[in-house]
């Protein structure tokens, strides 16, 4: 299997950013794309064609983040300073812990529980 050239992947992410498609989104969109144009089927994470693909989006975007975003972002007073929260997206079988989604130190939640235990 050939893997994507570099010219397909900008032809395809230059269209996909005029149309307002999101950073971590346009990889996605990129090897369907590719997929479909060699009539290739199966896995799109299938790593001969994945690892290619990103190698090309690191050279593109050598600071751009691909994670997918939280699921959920949303807030946490302790005491009375909020805190941001999120809830990522996960795959499988896990469990969530919900005291390390608050973006906080963890010195500090351990502070806010010693001394204000409610």
């Amino acid at each position: 299997m050939e893997p994507i050239d570099e010219k397909f992947v900008i032809e395809k992410d230059s269209a996909l950013l005029a149309q307002d498609v999101k950073l971590h989104q346009r990889p996605f969109h990129v090897v369907m794309a590719w997929m479909r144009s060699k009539g290739v089927a199966g896995d799109l994470f299938d790593r001969r064609i994945w690892d290619p693909l990103m190698e090309v989006y690191r050279r593109l975007y050598p600071t751009g983040d691909f994670s997918i975003p939280a699921i959920l972002v949303g807030g946490v007073a302790i005491r009375d300073q909020m805190y941001l929260a999120r809830v990522d997206i996960g795959y499988g079988t896990f469990s969530v812990e919900p005291l390390k989604c608050i973006e906080i130190s963890q010195s500090e939640l351990e502070l806010a529980f010693k001394h204000y235990p409610d």
